[in-house]
Parts: structure tokens; C-alpha cells; sequence
């Protein structure tokens, strides 16, 4: 067995929990937690260098799976049959969301990097510090940061 598989073994029996309670909290459709923990370790094993060479092996991981749980949940929506105008009208989205999407693309990689982990993947402060190699001050300020920024384009957005 080649030291990379090995890794990725290990990996797998270190994280296969955390990966299904994460896909547990996505609205997936047809689709398996199962599926998609596979989906995941298959991507992985696709490109080991990329894991290897990652700074976390974790956080890389659960980006991976992030972007499968998002595919899955895509591709639900898209085969979701739409009745006339009633689908039309139920589906006010509030606008605010539009402002939160917009300004999270602007805010800083690291900033959007330890929000994205808080928020989807439900670290913690302290599994965030340790996943990225910072110190938990750090995460803190970094997610206090973005949130305010966040808070004050929507306070902005509001006040047009």
C-alpha cells in the first residue's frame, strides 16, 4: 500500500463521522450521505498530491465535501417540478440574501475562510485555530470582522 492510500485511509477512519453528521445537515434529495462520503474519498484518491500537499488535510476534505453537498443539493433543485405561477410567488427569497451573498465574495479569503468553517461545517473557534495554524484570537477577530462587515452592508442596503 502506497504511503499516500495509507494516509487517506487513516483520514477516512479519522473524519468518516464528522463528514456524515456534516452531510447530514444539507438537504440532499436522492442522494446518500453515503453516496457523497464516497464521492468525496473518490475525489480525493483522484488527486492525493492535492491532500498532501494541503496545509490541513481536514479542511481540505471538508472543502471537497462542501462542493459535493452543494452539487447534490443543485442538482435536487433543478429537478424540482415548478406549478405555474404558485411556484413563482412562494418563492420570495428575502433580498437581503442577495446583499450577504454579494458582499461574502468580497470579503477577504481568510475572513471568508474561517466564517465558511464556523458557519458550514460547525467547528468550533478552537478546531478552526488548529485546522488553519492560527492562533484562536485570530479566528475570533477574523470571524468578528467579517460579520460586521456583513452586518453593515445589510444595515447599508436597508437605509437606500
Amino acid at each position: 500500500m502506497s504511503q499516500s492510500s495509507l494516509i487517506i485511509e487513516q483520514l477516512f477512519e479519522a473524519n468518516s463521522a464528522s463528514l456524515m453528521r456534516f452531510f447530514s445537515r444539507w438537504h440532499l434529495g436522492g442522494v446518500t450521505q453515503e453516496d457523497l462520503l464516497q464521492d468525496t474519498f473518490r475525489e480525493v484518491l483522484r488527486n492525493p498530491e492535492n491532500m498532501l500537499g494541503a496545509r490541513s488535510a481536514k479542511a481540505y476534505l471538508f472543502g471537497i465535501a462542501r462542493n459535493m453537498a452543494r452539487k447534490a443539493t443543485r442538482n435536487q433543485l433543478s429537478t424540482i417540478p415548478l406549478e405555474g405561477d404558485v411556484a413563482a410567488t412562494e418563492n420570495r427569497e428575502d433580498p437581503r440574501l442577495e446583499v450577504l451573498r454579494l458582499e461574502l465574495t468580497k470579503l477577504p479569503a481568510a475572513q471568508r475562510q474561517v466564517l465558511e468553517m464556523r458557519t458550514r461545517l460547525s467547528l468550533s473557534y478552537a478546531e478552526i485555530a488548529s485546522e488553519l495554524d492560527l492562533p484562536i484570537g485570530t479566528v475570533r477577530s477574523r470571524i468578528h470582522n467579517a460579520i460586521a462587515k456583513l452586518k453593515t452592508a445589510v444595515i447599508k442596503h436597508e437605509n437606500l
